[in-house]
């Protein structure tokens, strides 16, 4: 799910050449993603995907 997140404005065409700081962000994500998924399992993936249905990308 945070590889999904992130990877969204990358394939959208904003980010040109990812910075370092860029870089630390995106791996956060990645991280704290995995790690709620983990601890709330389900629900956080379900509260994820409407978060996700309601943006217009």
């Amino acid at each position: 799910m945070g590889a999904l997140i992130v990877s969204v404005p990358f394939s959208a065409g904003y980010a040109s050449q990812p910075s370092t700081l860029q870089l630390a962000v995106a791996t956060f994500v990645v991280l704290s993603a995995g790690v709620m998924s983990s601890l709330w399992g389900e629900r956080f993936l379900e509260a994820i995907s409407k978060a996700l249905d309601s943006t217009s990308v």
